[in-house]
């Protein structure tokens, strides 16, 4: 019952758990089943949003992934909706596409510095981490590469292109 209506207004408890999972702070707050009886859905939470399978849903173009470059974040777009996505997934975001050429000659120090902030997200503690400290690790470095890379989207277009 506590998850009626986190849907229709901006919650950033909510939003903390569905960007960190059990390793969010307010994990605890929100009567969530992390262990349900299928095997598929463990630690992950179940939103009957779609207005479609999720299949077509996809198809049609209805999800899609943005990016907020002044908060360094990414998260994926259903209509009005905006749903976090895990920082630890950012590598594979950016990985799923070759970097642009970054231009000017400058631009080869902050080409090796984004590289770097991306390979520190791919190395974030899982989300689903039992391990205190490792999800201590992650709730204090997940926002700090996040607003590294809001300044490097500040500073350099093509980061904001990638």
């Amino acid at each position: 019952p506590n998850h009626m209506g986190v849907l229709d207004a901006p919650n950033p408890w909510w939003d903390d758990v569905m960007e960190h999972g059990r390793a969010s702070a307010y994990a605890g707050f929100f009567d969530i089943e992390w262990e349900p009886a299928t095997a598929n859905l463990q630690g992950r939470v179940l939103l009957p949003m779609l207005g479609g399978q999720y299949g077509q849903v996809l198809e049609a173009g209805e999800l899609r992934l943005d990016f907020d470059a002044e908060a360094g974040k990414f998260f994926v777009r259903y209509w009005d909706h905006r749903l976090p996505v895990d920082p630890r997934h950012y590598a594979r975001i950016f990985g799923a596409v070759p970097a642009p050429a970054t231009g000017a000659e400058s631009d080869g120090d902050s080409a090796l510095q984004v590289q770097s902030l991306v390979d520190a997200f791919g190395r974030l503690p899982d989300r689903d981490t039992s391990d205190d400290a490792e999800r201590a690790m992650r709730m204090r470095d997940a926002p700090l590469h996040q607003r590294r890379l809001a300044e490097l989207a500040a500073a350099h277009a093509w980061v904001r292109q990638w």
